[in-house]
C-alpha cells in the first residue's frame, strides 16, 4: 500500500507553494503602453484587430519591439504568445526581440522555387553590397508573382523581374510600406464605372453581381479608417443601393451574432 505522508501542520496555511510576487513572462514597459495607448486612442481593442493595430506600430516605428508587443498584449487582454504568433506569421511585420531595431528599409528576396531558378540566390548574394548597409536584405517565401519571377519586396512593394538595378531604383523611390491605399482601387473602380454604360443601379446593370459582393466590404473598411468616400459619388450611390437589399442589409458585421456593442 502507498502512503501519502501529509504536510506537517505548522499554522495556518502550512504546505502551500508561496505564489509568485510577480507575474510570468516580460513585464509591462510603463512608456511602451504609453506608446501603444497613444496610437491606439478611442480604436477598439478587440481580438479582430490585432493585426490592423500592429501595422499601426510597425507603421509608425518601422518595426515591433518586444516591449511594444507586450504592451499591446496587455492593452487587448490577449496572451503574449497569441500576439507574437501572429506577428512573426506575417513578412510585413519585423519584430525585434532585443538589440537594435533593423535598418528603415527592408528588401525581401522571394526564395520560392520559380524564383531560385530565375536567379534569387544571386540577388540574395549580390545586393547587399550594392544597396549598402542602411538596407536590410533578406529571404522571404513565396510572394504569390511566381510568373513574375524573381521576385523582390522593396518595404512592402514588389518588384518584378529583380536586377539589382531595378532593385536599387526602387529603394530609392522610398516606397510607403503598404503595397496598397485605398484611395487606389477607388480611384480607378469610380473611374470605371463612372463612364461604363452598362453601370445601372448595380456596378453592372441593375441587379447584383460578384462585382459588388467584393464591393461592399471595401466601402465598410473605408468607413472604418475614416477614407474620404465623397471622391466617389457612383461608388456612393451603388453602396446606398446595396445596403437597401435584405440579403447585403443582414449581412452587415453590425447585425452579427458575435458583434460588439
Amino acid at each position: 500500500m502507498n502512503i501519502q505522508t501529509p504536510p506537517p501542520a505548522n499554522g495556518k496555511g502550512a504546505g502551500r507553494r508561496k505564489s509568485n510576487r510577480t507575474p510570468k513572462g516580460r513585464q509591462i514597459d510603463p512608456s511602451a503602453l504609453a506608446d501603444v495607448q497613444s496610437l491606439l486612442t478611442d480604436r477598439p481593442r478587440r481580438r479582430d484587430l490585432l493585426i490592423e493595430h500592429l501595422h499601426l506600430l510597425q507603421d509608425h516605428y518601422g518595426h515591433l519591439s518586444a516591449a511594444h508587443l507586450t504592451a499591446l498584449a496587455f492593452e487587448m487582454k490577449m496572451a503574449l504568445a497569441e500576439v507574437y504568433e501572429v506577428a512573426t506569421f506575417y513578412a510585413h511585420f519585423d519584430v525585434v526581440k532585443d538589440g537594435a531595431p533593423p535598418p528603415a528599409v527592408t528588401v525581401r528576396v522571394c526564395d520560392s522555387l520559380s524564383c531560385a531558378m530565375a536567379g534569387a540566390d544571386k540577388l540574395l548574394a549580390g545586393l547587399p553590397g550594392k544597396l549598402g548597409k542602411d538596407v536590410r536584405v533578406v529571404r522571404a517565401p513565396c510572394m504569390g508573382a511566381c510568373d513574375h519571377a524573381p521576385v523582390v519586396a522593396v518595404g512592402h512593394m514588389q518588384t518584378f523581374h529583380a536586377t539589382p538595378d531595378n532593385v536599387a531604383a526602387a529603394v530609392k523611390a522610398k516606397p510607403h510600406p503598404h503595397a496598397w491605399h485605398a484611395e487606389t482601387g477607388f480611384d480607378a473602380y469610380e473611374a470605371s464605372i463612372a463612364r461604363d454604360k452598362h453601370t445601372g443601379a448595380y456596378s453592372h446593370g441593375d441587379t447584383p453581381t460578384m462585382a459588388d459582393l467584393c464591393l461592399v466590404p471595401q466601402v465598410f473598411n473605408a468607413a472604418r479608417f475614416k477614407v474620404d468616400m465623397t471622391r466617389y459619388p457612383t461608388i456612393q450611390r451603388i453602396y446606398a443601393t446595396c445596403m437597401k437589399h435584405p440579403a447585403f442589409d443582414a449581412a452587415q458585421p453590425s447585425k452579427q451574432p458575435d458583434a460588439e456593442a
